[in-house]
């Protein structure tokens, strides 16, 4: 019992800002993945019954935590099988003791060889442009080199909705993704949830507004054209309000338009 709570508190040592509270995580991710994040790292007894993935995100945060857990249960057996049927107790405590210790073994590994990357944004910068011009370094070293990036790579879509939310502040970037964002978002893929298939729409809907482009690659530059100078077009920089409301009616007009092209292009999927 002692080596699983030291064990505890290291593990939650590097996932929370405070071990013991164990209240505020150390990394939190977007807003979508909270829930599921929140499941994941939750000790047993602690977790949510059910987390729903049929209206939010984070499916992928449970499927690498399944992973994890399997990958580590099959370890441990290959390693350190579980005694047979009527051990005693000294044999019990030994095969405990071991796969105590390959899994310490494990998470100080995985502190020693783990990389985070962190941006820190000057005042006044905006978490956008810093998502911007990672994306276009990327392109660039990809082009240099003409092989794939490793780990995932930042799609179109991702950058045009940070571009499209930075217009507002925190708080409505928040209630705008969850009424209107996610809901055209499930309309324009069909309820795939595909970057290629948001990004199909977008190509559309910039022809539809007057803006069209002609590749995906320039998607980006197209949604930035169309949001200063039809979105936003008039309105103060210093004036919230304005650029909200100027923004909520840009993401309504995308959710009408998303609902067309479900009919067109994904009626056939239902």
């Amino acid at each position: 019992a002692a080596g699983d709570a030291a064990l505890a508190g290291e593990i939650d040592a590097l996932i929370f800002m405070d071990a013991e509270a164990r209240d505020a995580p150390a990394l939190l991710p977007t807003h979508d993945d909270r829930e599921a994040y929140a499941s994941a790292i939750a000790r047993p007894g602690e977790a949510p019954a059910k987390v729903d993935h049929s209206e939010s995100g984070g499916q992928s945060i449970t499927e690498a935590r399944a992973f994890f857990d399997a990958r580590i249960a099959d370890l441990l057996q290959r390693t350190h099988p579980a005694p047979a049927p009527g051990a005693g107790p000294a044999e019990i405590r030994a095969n405990t003791e071991d796969r105590l210790a390959k899994v310490r073994a494990l998470v100080r590994a995985t502190r020693s060889r783990t990389q985070l990357v962190r941006f820190g944004l000057a005042q006044g910068e905006e978490l956008h442009r810093v998502f911007e011009q990672h994306a276009s370094r990327e392109a660039a070293l990809k082009s240099i080199w003409n092989f794939d990036m490793p780990g995932m790579q930042i799609a179109g879509c991702d950058l045009i909705r940070n571009l499209v939310l930075s217009c507002v502040d925190e708080a409505h970037q928040v209630s705008l993704h969850e009424s209107l964002w996610v809901e055209m978002e499930k309309h324009a893929t069909g309820g795939s949830g595909t970057a290629f298939d948001l990004e199909a729409f977008f190509m559309a809907f910039l022809h539809a507004v007057g803006h069209s482009v002609t590749s995906r690659p320039e998607l980006y530059a197209g949604f930035r054209d169309w949001l200063s100078r039809s979105v936003l077009a008039g309105v103060h920089a210093d004036d919230a309000a304005a650029r909200t409301e100027a923004v909520r009616g840009a993401l309504e007009l995308m959710l009408a338009e998303s609902k067309k092209w479900e009919e067109r292009v994904h009626a056939g999927n239902r």
